[in-house]
């Protein structure tokens, strides 16, 4: 869980990014932390040798009422300079840099990351590896 100052200054921050950025649009941010299943192989068990054990993962989704991608398109959206062919540079601009970026500093992290564009809605969905010490935190 994020400290309240940090709660404070995130919903600060996606404040003015709605309101500078899309008046018209609606951000969602949730964040929670799942359990997902993993199997390791243990090669020194006498039995079958693979235990199976709950791994905890923060999944951060953010979702934006604005600029839909295209599905062809979405397979490109993490590239360097990319930007949705459909939409109206000078409206909103950027070099195409932010989410390349952004998908390496995930990766750095042992996450994932993917976007699904759906019913007006563009996701983006993080899910990021979590030390089960910092849940006591």
């Amino acid at each position: 869980m994020l400290p309240t100052p940090q709660k404070q200054q995130l919903r600060k921050q996606l404040s003015y990014s709605r309101t500078w950025f899309y008046p018209d649009e609606e951000i969602k941010l949730a964040v929670q932390v799942i359990y997902t299943r993993k199997s390791l192989i243990n090669e020194d068990a006498q039995s079958d040798g693979i235990t199976t054990s709950q791994v905890p993962l923060i999944k951060i989704t953010i979702s934006n009422s604005g600029v839909i991608i295209p599905q062809i398109e979405q397979s490109q959206t993490f590239e360097p300079f990319y930007r949705i062919t459909d939409n109206d540079f000078w409206k909103n601009g950027g070099t195409g840099l932010g989410l390349a970026l952004v998908k390496k500093l995930v990766e750095y992290l042992q996450g994932t990351i993917e976007v699904k564009s759906i019913q007006g809605w563009t996701r983006f969905t993080v899910l990021l590896p979590l030390n089960a010490s910092s849940l006591s935190n």
